[in-house]
């Protein structure tokens, strides 16, 4: 190393400075000046998240340029409605005021400061205070992150010191379900029920038990109650913990709602049997609200609508409305005082963030939360859950809509071939990206997934915006089921 150094010294001492790139052997500016068109065209700098990157070499890539209300506009002066709130974030869509105010006004006071060695600052405190007081009784702690991500694995992290400090360090093990998301992290990514999220890894966590996802339309069998089903999902976690013993398993980790699996909704009593399995086994919960929290569900939690009673509870992305990346954990009191105890021991909580807590996303966030707790917008959220849920209903009827549902502004189509069977197209994955690109086409941006396309728009859509989103969505529908009629008349002319 120390003779690669002085070769280095050597060539650089022999040289201009306008001629280190040549003489290290990389001319940095010829490269970039002879990709320079392809890149401005594609965007190819950029390395793209939860995207075909191939599809963008291929100029695919859709560039969004600004935003007003539930619509953005890209640069070839097209506007959509968002009908994913960006990333299920913008709650009160992409160009609040209020927001932007908080927003300027900390910068100009508190650009950045951590909250590490005893330091702290007031737009945190604030947000802690807002953030326990309307949080379920149980909580009273938060600690702050980044993203979703982070916090989920911040929760599980602090589920298996705490288990350290009880003196039962075996107890680590989380058990989660398939088709869960709870982000990009290497902890988070690997209690993810989804294989194409883990990204850079081969297997499941050896620390990691999944179970089936709830849904009873896909699962419950013939004749079954959603309460029966229920129980055996309650049964079937039970089943789980069992068999690696409770010794060893720390947490069940849940989202109430599973929204990016396509709004799939617990059964009746689920969570209520879910509760005395995990105090059965001394299991905690970890509920996973990055989505369902603060108004998504017409409830300002979704433990709340849900009856969970979560050890902590994770929050990300309609806590800013997108405008600021920022997230929390909040905990019970037991969870803190042992955290605690053990950094007295050692002199420090051993884990931070350097923006966790950021005071311009602490700002934004409590401007955020003083919104959803205006009672004009709780009503007028409420009312426009009702029309939400009306558009659902008649759209039901489409040939390939198998299954709606929701819960509050959350929601998702089931597609399928034949609705009496449930039968799936061969080719599921082209049918549900054919209804997105069409939709995109029709003016609405949204996700979908395999089975569903899914459903989150701005808490703030109005009545009519709502009629042209759906307008779309039918018009879209239409023409898909037109073009893969063949595939449906043939599933029912086996069936006759």
């Amino acid at each position: 190393m120390a003779a690669k150094w002085s070769n280095y010294k050597q060539i650089i001492g022999s040289v201009s400075r306008s001629s280190w790139p040549v003489a290290l052997g990389f001319d940095v500016r010829n490269r970039k000046a002879r990709r320079m068109t392809a890149s401005a065209r594609h965007g190819l700098d950029l390395v793209h998240q939860f995207s075909d990157l191939q599809a963008h070499r291929n100029g695919e890539t859709t560039t969004i340029v600004r935003g007003e209300g539930v619509h953005v506009f890209d640069a070839e002066g097209n506007r959509y409605i968002d009908a994913m709130s960006g990333s299920s974030c913008a709650s009160l869509g992409f160009r609040d005021e209020r927001l932007v105010q908080a927003m300027t006004e900390q910068a100009g006071k508190l650009p950045y400061y951590h909250l590490f060695a005893q330091k702290s600052h007031e737009p945190a405190e604030r947000l802690a205070r807002q953030l326990s007081a309307m949080a379920p009784e149980h909580l009273n702690h938060v600690l702050f992150a980044n993203s979703g991500s982070e916090s989920n694995d911040a929760a599980i992290r602090i589920v298996r010191a705490v288990n350290i400090s009880r003196g039962k360090p075996e107890k680590r093990r989380v058990i989660a379900r398939h088709a869960g998301y709870h982000g990009s992290t290497t902890l988070s990514a690997s209690v993810t029920g989804q294989a194409h999220m883990r990204f850079g890894s081969d297997s499941v966590s050896p620390d990691v038990s999944f179970i089936p996802e709830v849904c009873h339309y896909r699962h419950g069998h013939d004749g079954e109650s959603e309460e029966a089903y229920a129980a055996r999902c309650a049964a079937e976690l039970e089943a789980a913990i069992l068999a690696v013993g409770p010794d060893t398993v720390a947490a069940f980790i849940a989202e109430p709602v599973m929204a990016s699996a396509g709004c799939l909704l617990p059964p009746k009593g689920y969570f209520q049997l879910v509760d005395e399995v995990l105090r059965r086994h001394d299991v905690a919960l970890i509920a996973d609200e990055v989505v369902c929290a603060l108004g998504r569900l017409d409830s300002p939690f979704g433990s709340t609508r849900y009856g969970l009673r979560p050890d902590l509870m994770t929050l990300a992305k309609p806590l800013t409305g997108g405008y600021f990346p920022l997230s929390a954990v909040l905990m019970t009191d037991e969870i803190y005082d042992t955290l605690t105890l053990e950094s007295a021991k050692s002199g420090l909580l051993g884990h931070g963030l350097t923006y966790g807590g950021h005071p311009i996303g602490c700002a934004v966030a409590s401007a955020a939360l003083e919104i959803y707790a205006q009672a004009d917008f709780r009503a007028n959220l409420h009312a426009t859950i009702a029309t939400f849920e009306r558009h659902l209903a008649a759209i039901a009827d489409c040939p390939i809509v198998g299954e709606t549902r929701n819960a509050g502004l959350l929601g998702a189509l089931e597609i399928v071939a034949d609705k009496t069977t449930r039968r799936r197209f061969d080719a599921m994955e082209n049918v549900t990206l054919k209804i997105g690109r069409a939709l995109q086409k029709n003016g609405v941006i949204t996700r979908w997934t395999r089975e569903t396309v899914n459903l989150c728009p701005p808490l703030v859509i109005s009545e009519d915006e709502l009629e042209v989103l759906f307008g779309a969505l039918r018009a879209s529908l239409d023409q898909v089921a037109a073009e893969v009629a063949h595939e449906v008349e043939e599933g029912q002319a086996s069936l006759a």
